[in-house]
């Protein structure tokens, strides 16, 4: 009699998702998340990570978990900040792989098959796909590529491409294994004002993994009509440039730092000054948001250099704080409210 073999064990895949004080946008979210297709080919579970909100977040979790035949936890992590939400996020998973999703994203039903495919077909660890945006707004003003890029517009090119130090994965839309996770220790916990996924995927993609990029993988960003505004995108823009100057301290130090911040300060300032004094010379007024955008970024950068430069003559809490990325959670929150 021949033995009974049994059948092989499913992959399970781990979502997590982090928010703070956003329940409406947070249950658009899962829903979509509902609706994504596995067709036996793994199983899945839901981590929502409530990053110390004071709204309806839990009970939305609970209700939502009711009403689907799949693992959905909620988690709550009082240490405000996305490093410790993502980290408890990681904690709490029991998959063999993680997911990250935001919760201002809307999923595509074949989003996560496509990308645990991919990851099976390359033998890959690593592996992201696209966002685009969903602009909910009466007047949708002309927006310039880098301004979509700041809202987390991300195509790539047309095809399956590998992930590089120009290139990165973003926690809006990627598939890691838990290997991989481990190896890396997880999220930096002192990058509270963002970039604490760039920090993160950095470090993969210097650590040799191989990460592919796969366009069909889509999901959708929200974007509310306040972050249209060039208030906004300046702020981002220039929380983007301490980003930039914090990777280049750790990676090559006080030197790399001050070397890369004369460069910008010379050439970058230069180019992008002349840039908005020309598209408003032309009344080109979604190449001036830009311009003005890639100026803030400048500054960004070089406000960040100098205080870690010149921390006994320079100290700004007041800028520090401004570029807490809580800042802009907080105002989201405010976008969802009714």
């Amino acid at each position: 009699m021949s033995p009974v073999l049994a059948p092989p064990k499913l992959d399970l895949v781990t979502i997590i998702i982090t928010t703070f004080n956003r329940a409406p946008v947070l249950l658009r979210a899962l829903e979509s998340l509902a609706q994504v297709q596995t067709d036996g080919e793994f199983a899945r579970e839901i981590v929502v990570v409530d990053n110390a909100s004071t709204d309806e977040t839990r009970a939305t979790v609970e209700t939502f978990a009711a009403t689907v035949d799949f693992p959905v936890r909620y988690a709550y992590e009082a240490r405000q900040g996305l490093p410790f939400a993502r980290n408890r996020g990681l904690a709490e998973a029991q998959g063999d792989w993680v997911s990250f999703f935001d919760d201002d994203q809307l999923a595509e039903p074949d989003w996560l098959l496509t990308l645990h495919r991919e990851a099976q077909s390359r033998s890959l660890k690593c592996v992201g796909g696209a966002r685009d945006l969903v602009i909910e707004a009466d007047e949708i003003p002309s927006l310039h590529p880098y301004c979509r890029k700041l809202l987390g517009e991300s195509h790539g090119g047309a095809g399956s491409q590998r992930y590089s130090r120009t290139f990165l994965p973003t926690t809006g839309n990627v598939l890691v294994h838990r290997s991989v996770i481990r190896q890396l220790g997880g999220f930096n916990n002192n990058w509270l004002e963002g970039g604490e996924d760039t920090n993160f995927f950095n470090r993969l993609i210097g650590s040799g993994v191989e990460a592919w990029f796969v366009p069909t993988a889509l999901v959708h960003h929200l974007i509310p009509a306040n972050r249209l505004e060039g208030p906004y995108l300046e702020r981002t823009a220039q929380r983007h440039g301490v980003t930039m100057a914090r990777r280049d301290l750790e990676e090559g130090g006080r030197l790399k730092l001050f070397t890369s911040l004369v460069a910008r300060l010379a050439h970058g300032s230069a180019r992008f000054g002349a840039a908005a004094a020309f598209s408003k010379l032309t009344g080109n007024d979604a190449a001036l948001l830009a311009a003005k955008c890639r100026l803030r970024r400048v500054e960004g950068y070089a406000r960040f250099a100098l205080q870690a430069l010149l921390p006994s003559a320079i100290q700004s809490d007041s800028f520090a704080k401004s570029m807490m990325h809580r800042g802009s959670r907080v105002e989201a929150a405010q976008e969802a409210s009714p």
